[in-house]
């Protein structure tokens, strides 16, 4: 029998969207629970969240936050992960090249503590440097890619 699957996340789509779109991937029936940023609900749930954040994914009525350990194993569970331990590496590695440049993004635009200079310094070097530098690598493995895929032979995590 299936699990009760409940994805917990803000009606956005951000960092958390690709959660859904990996249960959505395989056609898997989970209940997609949005929650309207800073909400009354969001202040409800919080303190009984996984470490008071959102995205969390609660299996069997057991809560699991934080967001790539949720892709890592639903990405698993639906054979997003890739077939060889070697294609699990490399979407390992490139995801971890993903998540580096959001959060270079996220730093230029959401860091208070940072002037209006070191905010356009750093949006510069994103802008200039980071992007180019990431398209290029990504690129560069799909153009390599024979089966048109960033890992192996089949749709992962990666491509979604």
């Amino acid at each position: 029998m299936a699990p009760n699957v409940k994805y917990v996340y803000f009606n956005l789509r951000g960092r958390g969207e690709l959660v859904r779109l990996l249960l959505h991937a395989d056609n898997f029936k989970f209940t997609d629970h949005r929650v309207e940023f800073g909400s009354d609900e969001w202040k409800a749930l919080k303190p009984d969240s996984p470490f008071g954040t959102l995205p969390y994914i609660e299996i069997d009525g057991q809560k699991f936050g934080e967001y790539l350990p949720i892709c890592r194993h639903v990405a698993r569970k639906h054979n997003l992960m890739g077939k060889t331990d070697i294609d699990q590496f490399n979407v390992d590695i490139l995801m971890s090249l993903t998540v580096e440049i959001r959060e270079a993004f996220i730093r230029f635009k959401m860091d208070s503590t940072l002037s209006a200079d070191q905010k356009k310094a750093l949006e510069t070097k994103f802008s200039k440097e980071l992007v180019p530098t990431f398209n290029d690598r990504f690129e560069k493995i799909l153009t390599n890619s024979k089966s048109g895929f960033l890992v192996g032979d089949s749709l992962t995590m990666l491509d979604l």
